[in-house]
């Protein structure tokens, strides 16, 4: 479809965002999952087993919670990028229908103006059929204009959010999900 060509595929990136979300929502509940199970093994574990038990899966917790909160973050990016997508490939279309309807109209208006300029009596039928006709593709020129406009607006938005979404990746770059703890349990040094 045209409009889609104009305003990208925001069904992909939609399904993109909803992916990052269930992504997001999966590190929460794994966060809250580690820091009750941390509890329920300090109930029986004592001593050293106990302190290291509980410093490592408190860091491992609040590290996938971390993480949650920066992806739910970009998931949200993605869903509001899809929607202005949807809503620019909506009102391309609307106006590139309008345009084809108007064409359609002209075009009828100027096979009969010819039709009925053929003949004496035809003649002032054909005039006015002429210049409705020249209305009408006033009108159509009129939409190509707003055609322009609109995709004007929408490129300029489109690098708007280009940038910005580039900007924030940048920015996640630089500063990059919490990482995982990478040493695994101890316990006694060994």
């Amino acid at each position: 479809m045209v409009s889609d060509q104009f305003a990208g595929d925001w069904q992909a990136l939609q399904v993109a965002g909803k992916s990052l979300e269930g992504l997001a929502e999966f590190n929460t509940l794994m966060a809250k999952q580690l820091s009750s199970a941390k509890e329920t093994a300090l109930e029986s574990w004592s001593g050293e087993a106990a302190a290291e038990a509980e410093r490592y899966f408190s860091e491992l917790s609040e590290v996938v919670g971390r993480q949650s909160h920066a992806i739910r973050g970009m998931a949200e990016q993605l869903d509001q990028t899809s929607v202005g997508m949807y809503e620019a490939s909506e009102a391309i279309k609307d106006l590139v229908g309008m345009l084809v309807d108007t064409l359609i109209v002209a075009g009828i208006q100027f096979a009969a103006a010819l039709l009925t300029g053929g003949s004496v009596v035809g003649a002032p039928a054909a005039a006015g059929l002429l210049a409705s006709a020249l209305l009408m593709a006033k009108r159509a020129w009129d939409i190509v204009g707003n055609i322009q406009k609109w995709l004007g607006v929408a490129w300029a938005g489109a690098q708007a959010t280009i940038g910005l979404v580039a900007g924030h990746l940048a920015t996640v770059k630089d500063k990059p999900l919490p990482e995982l703890p990478s040493s695994a349990y101890q316990f006694g040094g060994v």
